[in-house]
């Protein structure tokens, strides 16, 4: 390396030494004087024995020493054969190659290596500077260096001695080390001898003196190394599980942080427990323990603005602006959105009580109570059920959009597809599909059965029951309806009407009768406009009256004379009459009397009319020859013969009472008295007060001037009732303790004996039977029909229980109970739905379900403290004792088990976890728990196919089937019956199955094996393959031997 080819002197006498690898291996002895000028022509072929000097007029000319040599344009020195242009070969290792030295004013580089194309490779200045690959030297620096391609090197220095050898050095003044680069790659700055890829020696030893230094952009220090070691920076990050002198030794361990901690793209990963006041996504909290106690947000802006306790939002912005209500539960997202002092609420779904500002709400649906503001105390379960809820309170709505418009609307309740969707009104209960759609400001009605009640608007007051049972309905009130089609074309007020397609069903348009008492199937079926005031009981009973009014006909299949006739009798076809002319005919339809009585015989001896004491003793005769016998005659006896003067008592004014031993006072005009008495006792008269009647002994005997339109029947009926009003009470002891404290306990219908004699201020029930209601106190808005409905409920209210004992236990609010014992022994369960003789019987010592839907003889019968629970079939779910939100429907099915949970059971053919894994099975429950669908047993695909995802993009791990003849020739086919029992099967045997393809093969919870059996094709189709192969190298080995 310290050799030296070439020497330039430039005019200032400034050497520079190049390393030998650039240019010759040895020293030259040539030496170059002068331009050049005048050099005389040389021969193609010339050598020189001698020293040769061509000369100029103006310059010393050209000197060679012997040995020059010129061969087809080469020219050579000190060498017979030059091999390049000019080929220098120096004659001892003292002597210097070559030497080109500047003039005293030189302007020209000394010296230039072009390429082809005349540009630069190679120059040296005037000055001594060398450059590479550039025309001018850079200013101030002894070599330059520029490379004509990206892709090429620009220097390469490459070691030819050992690992220690010096590829570069730099030197200070007095020959300090500057840096140096080793040939093994070390680098030092201020040392010579690197002991490491960089050393770096400080200029000093103080803790002040720095060995490196790392700026920004803008020249600040942001890192430092002393030279005693010291780093510093403004952010240290990675593993400092070496570092020493750390709090605790653990690395943010017991710090208080003055600023963000900024991972970059770095994730935060530990094992214990991550704490904080919330969680959040690029600045957008979605996880957040909320400024209220007990609170938690989940997703994104869920509860931002809660400061109450005990809430639990999760959903995007979920109970966004809840500030004051606590207690919530909101799920969902937009759920609760703009709920502020809300409390003790439950939302579930999709905007679900978006605008609500009320408490004790539950809300479960997508939109659910969207725009429920005000209202409280609901319950809306279904798509958009109660949708434009507003400030009504105290509804209970489930289905799809049931209740959708009910705005100020109260205590209603709704149930079915629709039900009720344009309600407005309150205080009614709505169950089926489209019951009461167009129902607005009415309130007090009860329809069940699809589509009853459809068409209401503004009636109040009506009871329809059954399929379009009062369909037709809008404005008119005060109708019951059961059956299906019963009253469906009416638009008229006051009617009862029992019996399917009764009342009207088969005019097939509106027919606006009032008044009518229809019972029976098709009874009244014919009624038009008009025809009111008729009662008529029995199978197809005035089936063909259109237009007649006031008719009473009783019987089966009996009707009136003609269609159109008005206020006739008829009885069983035996006892007729015209009710405008008070006549009655016995065996006659148009009677000429006011007792027209057909004889059934003309002899003497034959009677025409027969009176019987209670002993049945006759007392009194009409033969059919018109001879009347009786014990005693009394009236005008002026026609009679053979009898005394009569005593006439007329016009004569009393002084004593009349005491008339054991004979009764006839009269056949009226009998006017201030009270009717037996034994000395009131069991007739008009108590104070306007509108009031009391028939029975002490009935409503305390009533004051301030009770009006009060009704009481029966011993001790309303007997305690002072100033309330629009009560009736019919029966033994009915309405017994109504004393209307504090103005309530109005507005009451009790009918039975001891129907309601419990109810103290009670308001709006209706109990009709034996002890129906007998307990109920302060209750309202309830319905109980039959013997002991309702018995125990003291304070729930808006019940409503039909058949004998039906929620017989019961004391809780919005349930309907309906047939024998329905509901026996519910106590506190409310919002249930019961349907069928002894459905949700319960234990004898209380049943607590709630929340549930029992149908069918017997359905949810053990049913104790379950919840949600849909049953619907003869039996169904009767075994389930404490599960909940199961879903069974057929005949006799069942839950797995007696407290099982989100268990689906259809005909016990269709059975689903209603859980988050919402698997679905068909056949079996074995499968229930491994499988999103499962089929237990053989099925059918009648022009269809089963479709499978194989799209690559839905695949990894993508591997080929290496063999597929010897994988099918361990599987072992068979031929089998299920034990369930089915036609003949052939198919595998799971257990040999999984020796050969384990990965096929499946195993349930309870340790039953599966199979893919359509996973054997791929192989199937490999070996088809590979003996595809074997016989087309046969066919080629057979072929060769031809």
């Amino acid at each position: 390396m310290k050799n030296t080819i070439n020497i330039f002197r430039p005019g200032f006498h400034r050497a520079l030494l190049l390393p030998a690898l650039l240019f010759a291996a040895a020293p030259c002895r040539a030496i170059l004087n002068g331009e050049g000028q005048d050099i005389f022509p040389v021969p193609a072929v010339f050598q020189s024995s001698a020293a040769i000097t061509y000369t100029s007029a103006t310059n010393p000319g050209l000197t060679v020493s012997s040995g020059m040599v010129v061969s087809d344009g080469n020219f050579g020195i000190g060498l017979g054969f030059p091999g390049a242009r000019l080929h220098i070969n120096t004659l001892a290792d003292s002597s210097i190659g070559q030497i080109v030295q500047a003039a005293a004013a030189q302007a020209a580089d000394l010296t230039q290596w072009l390429n082809s194309g005349g540009s630069p490779m190679l120059l040296v200045d005037r000055w001594g500077r060398l450059s590479y690959g550039t025309e001018v030297a850079l200013q101030g620096a002894g070599i330059s260096l520029l490379t004509t391609d990206v892709d090429q090197v620009g220097l390469v220095i490459r070691g030819i001695g050992g690992q220690n050898e010096d590829l570069q050095r730099w030197q200070g003044v007095g020959g300090v080390n500057l840096m140096v680069v080793k040939a093994n790659g070390n680098i030092g700055i201020s040392t010579g001898a690197p002991q490491a890829r960089l050393e770096i020696v400080a200029a000093g030893s103080a803790h002040t003196d720095m060995a490196q230094l790392w700026r920004a952009g803008g020249g600040n220090i942001v890192s430092s190394l002393s030279a005693t070691g010291v780093m510093t920076a403004a952010y240290f990050e990675g593993d400092g599980s070496g570092l020493t002198g750390l709090e605790g030794n653990d690395n943010l361990g017991n710090h208080v942080a003055t600023t963000t901690l900024q991972m970059g793209n770095f994730g935060i990963v530990s094992s214990s427990d991550i704490t904080a006041a919330r969680y959040q996504v690029d600045g957008s909290t979605l996880l957040a323990k909320l400024r209220g106690a007990n609170s938690l947000g989940v997703g994104l802006d869920a509860g931002q603005a809660s400061t109450a306790d005990d809430n639990s939002f999760a959903g995007y912005q979920a109970g966004y602006a809840t500030v004051g209500g606590g207690k919530n539960t909101f799920l969902g997202s937009l759920a609760g959105y703009t709920n502020t002092a809300g409390a003790d609420n439950v939302f579930a779904g999709y905007k679900a009580g978006y605008f609500n500002t009320a408490a004790y709400n539950t809300l479960i649906g997508s939109e659910a109570g969207l725009n429920n503001s005000g209202g409280a105390g609901n319950v809306f379960v279904g798509y958009q059920s109660g949708y434009n809820g507003g400030a009504g309170g105290s509804n209970a709505f489930i289905g799809y959009q049931a209740g959708y418009s009910n705005g100020a609307g109260t205590d209603n309740s709704i149930m079915g597809y629709q039900a009720a969707y344009t309600n407005t009104g309150s205080n009614n209960s709505i169950i089926g599909s489209h019951a009461g759609y167009y129902n607005e400001g009415a309130g007090n009605n009860s329809f069940f059965g699809s589509y009853s009640g459809f068409s209401n608007t503004t009636g109040d007051g009506n009871s329809l029951f059954g399929f379009y049972s009062g369909g037709y309905i809008s404005n008119a009130s005060g109708n019951s309806a059961f059956g299906a089609g019963a009253a469906k074309y009416t638009n008229g007020s006051a009617n009862a009407v029992f019996g399917a397609e009764a009342g009207g069903y088969g005019n097939g348009a509106a027919g606006n009768f009032s008044s009518a008492t229809i019972v029976g199937y098709q009874a009244g079926n014919k009624l038009q406009t008009g025809a009111s005031d008729n009662v008529l009981i029995g199978f197809k009973a005035g089936y063909a009256i259109t237009t007649g009014t006031g008719n009473i006909v009783i019987g089966y299949a009996e009707d009136t004379s003609a269609a159109g006739v008005n206020n006739e009798l008829n009885i069983g076809g035996a006892l007729f009459g015209k009710l405008d002319t008070r006549v009655i005919g016995i065996g006659r339809q148009i009677p000429q009397a006011a007792l027209d009585v057909v004889s059934t015989a003309s002899a003497h001896a034959q009677m025409a009319q027969i009176w019987r004491n209670s002993g049945g003793s006759i007392v009194s005769s009409m033969s059919a020859t018109g001879v009347m016998k009786a014990i005693r005659f009394v009236g005008d006896g002026s026609g009679l013969v053979n009898v005394p003067a009569s005593d006439n008592l007329g016009n004569h004014t009393a002084t004593d009472q009349l005491n008339m031993n054991n004979f009764a006072i006839i009269s056949s005009s009226d009998i006017t008295a201030a009270h009717y008495q037996i034994d000395g006792v009131n069991v007739l008269f008009t108590p104070p007060g306007s509108g009031n009647i009391a028939v029975g002994i002490d009935a409503g005997v305390v009533v004051n001037a301030s009770g009006y339109s009060n009704s009481f029947f029966g011993y001790q009926a309303g007997y305690a009732t002072i100033d309330t009003y629009s009560n009736t009470f019919i029966g033994y002891q009915s309405g017994f303790a109504n004393d209307g404290g504090s103005g309530y306990g109005y507005s009451n219908t009790f009918v039975g004996s001891l129907s309601g004699a419990g109810n103290t201020s009670g308001n709006n029930n209706t109990f009709m039977g034996a002890a129906a209601g007998n307990l109920n106190s302060i209750a309202g808005n309830n319905t109980f029909i039959g013997f002991n409905a309702g018995t125990s409920n003291s304070s729930g209210e808006s019940n409503t229980f039909l058949g004998a004992s039906a929620g017989y236990s019961a004391d809780d609010s919005y349930n309907t109970y309906i047939g024998v014992n329905a509901g026996l022994y519910s106590t506190t369960g409310g919002y249930n739905t019961v349907l069928g003789a002894e459905a949700g019987n319960g234990t004898s010592s209380g049943s607590t379900y709630i929340n549930s839907t029992l149908i069918g003889f017997q359905a949810g019968y053990g049913l104790e403290d379950g919840r949600r629970n849909t049953f619907l079939g003869y039996k169904a779910g009767d075994a389930v004792t404490g599960g909940s939100d199961n879903v069974i429907i057929g005949y006799d099915e069942d839950a797995s088990d007696p407290n099982a949970n989100y268990e689906l059971n259809i005909g016990g053919a269709i059975f689903g976890d209603l859980s988050a894994a919402k698997n679905i099975s068909i056949g079996s429950m074995a499968y229930l728990s491994s499988y999103k669908f499962s089929v237990d047993g053989t099925g059918y695909l009648n022009d269809a196919a089963w479709t499978y995802s194989s799209d690559r993009r839905l695949k990894e791990n993508i591997t080929p089937i290496l063999s597929g003849l010897d994988i099918i020739g361990q599987l072992k086919p068979v031929r089998f019956d299920y034990k369930k029992g089915s036609k003949k099967q052939a198919g595998f045997i799971a257990q040999e199955v999984r020796e050969v393809l384990p990965d096929i093969v499946t195993e349930n919870s309870k340790g039953m094996l599966g199979m893919k059996t359509e996973a054997i094709i791929p192989y199937l189709v490999k070996a088809v393959q590979e003996q595809q192969k074997e016989i087309e190298e046969l066919k080629s080995q057979l072929k060769a031997r031809q």
